[in-house]
């Protein structure tokens, strides 16, 4: 009788537990399905018509620092995440094998130039001393001269007097004879040579006159630095010989002048190379201008070749937010649009500064970090952080902190990202149940940290 009723009951237990049973099968199954669609809902929707994004980084354009020159890293004074100044010294590179043969071939033409430039500089200031001498020798020997012509010219106009003197003389003479022979008294004999003697007196007076004439003139040629005459062979090949050292010098100036046009044209040209192998030879690569290094390419002791890259610098005054957005929401996002960025520093704000639909693999190497990639009607939104209305002034408003990923909110937007709202409702849950969950022990995970730890979980995986 026991086992008959012990059956029984068996027998309206079993139909009980497999209707439990198949009761929590269905509210399981509709627990799966619920979460399922709510993340199909939040994975789908907001990214389409959500004025918040989560998937927005840091960035900055970054600057290769190459090696101009080919030689060895002397000095490396860059280190990874370094702060330097504008024009902050990052490297200095050697090069002991550059090719001075051109160098050497210039300086030894300018030598020459010099050196005939300064000897033809000598042969002209020797030939001014040569030609003051003899222009002090031909003043002297005019002189003297002079007063030899002076003193002729005295002496030819005595003469000219004692002539003129014996032709009255030898005219009365003949008077006289001519008298006494018209008298019969003297012999015309006498007459005749009365005539000549008178005639042999006016020939020496005119000879005198003549030679008076001719020493005037050569006095006053003389005056005018004419040298003509026997007297004055001397005197006038000492002129032709200051001529002629004249015109030389006047050669040797102009030669001076090309010399020197020619030096100065050499000189420039070895400058030139100088430069060229004082460049070639040792080069310090500086920072163009303040920022932080990013990257180190090279170690000291490392040979490199023109355009190696040194280092990299990110320039943190030009850092920027890139976040990604959907389509719908370019016109809500305009440039000049105002948003707020949320990071691990606070709240902060900045401005939409640019929209792209893409970015090509070779303008994204100009940023020290990749930009995220995109979806199907997505875009790039690039935000210009500035400085909060209640920060302080004297704060940089700019944000160096590259890589970090931030979230970045549209002003009057109230649609949020599915992962940010993830992470809040987990935050919120953590709070409700960290009383009643109480304190962990010392090395356990906080009860609170473990639910956001699992909604955030929930959140990577909407997004």
């Amino acid at each position: 009788m026991t086992n008959t009723a012990q059956k029984d009951a068996l027998l309206r237990k079993g139909p009980q537990k497999a209707d439990r049973r198949d009761l929590l099968l269905r509210v399981s199954s509709f627990s799966v399905a619920s979460v399922l669609a709510v993340l199909a809902v939040t994975t789908v929707m907001p990214p389409i018509i959500a004025d918040q994004s989560d998937r927005a980084v840091i960035n900055a354009p970054v600057t290769l620092l190459t090696s101009p020159i080919s030689g060895e890293v002397k000095h490396l004074e860059a280190l990874t995440g370094q702060e330097l100044r504008s024009g902050a010294s990052v490297s200095t590179i050697v090069n002991e094998r550059v090719d001075r043969a051109t160098l050497v071939s210039l300086e030894s033409k300018a030598n020459e130039m010099r050196e005939s430039v300064e000897a033809t500089r000598q042969k002209s200031t020797s030939l001014k001393e040569y030609i003051e001498a003899l222009d002090a020798e031909i003043a002297r020997q005019k002189q003297q001269l002079d007063d030899h012509f002076v003193e002729q010219l005295a002496e030819l106009k005595a003469r000219i007097g004692a002539a003129d003197a014996a032709v009255r003389e030898k005219d009365d003479v003949v008077g006289r004879q001519t008298t006494l022979a018209t008298r019969n008294i003297a012999s015309p004999e006498l007459i005749k040579a009365a005539k000549q003697q008178l005639a042999g007196a006016g020939h020496e007076k005119d000879a005198h006159l003549s030679l008076l004439n001719q020493k005037t003139s050569q006095l006053e040629a003389l005056r005018r630095g004419v040298f003509v005459g026997p007297e004055l062979t001397g005197l006038s090949t000492l002129s032709q010989r200051r001529m002629d050292l004249a015109f030389e010098a006047e050669q040797l100036q102009i030669k001076e002048r090309e010399l020197l046009a020619g030096l100065q044209t050499s000189q420039s040209i070895l400058e030139a190379e100088q430069s060229r192998v004082s460049q070639l030879s040792e080069a310090t690569v500086a920072a163009p201008f303040q920022g932080r290094v990013l990257t180190v390419g090279v170690s000291e002791g490392r040979h490199v070749l023109p355009g190696d890259t040194i280092a990299s610098i990110v320039d943190c005054e030009r850092s920027f937010v890139v976040a990604i957005f959907s389509y719908r929401r370019a016109q809500d996002l305009a440039v000049g649009t105002r948003v707020s960025i949320d990071g691990e520093a606070g709240l902060r704000y900045g401005r939409v500064a640019e929209i792209l639909p893409r970015i090509t693999d070779k303008a994204d190497e100009g940023f020290a970090v990749p930009f995220p990639p995109t979806e199907r009607r997505e875009m790039y939104v690039l935000v210009e952080p500035e400085a909060a209305p209640d920060q302080d002034a004297a704060a940089d408003p700019q944000d160096c902190s590259i890589g970090r990923w931030v979230t970045v909110s549209r002003g009057a937007g109230w649609v949020p990202s599915a992962s940010v709202l993830w992470k809040g409702l987990g935050d919120f849950i953590a709070g409700v149940f960290e009383g009643p969950f109480g304190t962990a022990n010392a090395g356990e995970v906080q009860p609170d940290e473990k639910i956001r730890t699992a909604f955030g979980k929930l959140g990577s995986t909407a997004r």
